[in-house]
């Protein structure tokens, strides 16, 4: 359900709050180009932006960000409704790949799908509380 503010989501099945926006864009339509970012830069971004908007955001990890997939969709594979001007590309989890601590879990949102890659390389940011 999207919030009073109209800036997250709530997934009733998670309880999870979403931004609706990518990282860069703004506004209720999400305006703007989603930046992308290394690993670590959408963690410090979380940071940021929790400290900044009162409530504490983060990165969100990898099932967390899988459960936002909508296997009825591709290009992108999400529901467009709630996540306006989602890139049919990749988004940053925060779960590292277990044996490999340079690489960390990413969703694609063109057919949704996980996938690992390095975390020097870039890709977008889509943050996320747990509800009070």
């Amino acid at each position: 359900a999207v919030q009073t503010d109209t800036s997250q989501v709530k997934d009733i099945n998670t309880t999870l709050i979403w931004q609706r926006c990518s990282v860069g864009q703004t506004g209720s339509t999400c305006a703007g180009s989603p930046t992308i970012l290394s690993w670590q830069s959408a963690l410090t971004a979380a940071a940021t932006a929790g400290s900044s908007g009162g409530f504490a955001c983060r990165v969100p990890n990898n099932k967390e960000l899988l459960s936002l997939v909508e296997t009825a969709c591709y290009n992108p594979a999400i529901n467009t409704s709630m996540f306006p001007g989602t890139a049919s590309a990749g988004y940053w989890s925060s779960s590292s790949f277990a044996g490999y601590p340079s690489y960390a879990w990413i969703v694609g949102f063109y057919y949704g799908y996980g996938y690992i890659d390095d975390k020097t390389f870039n890709y977008y940011v889509r943050l996320v509380r747990s509800s009070q």
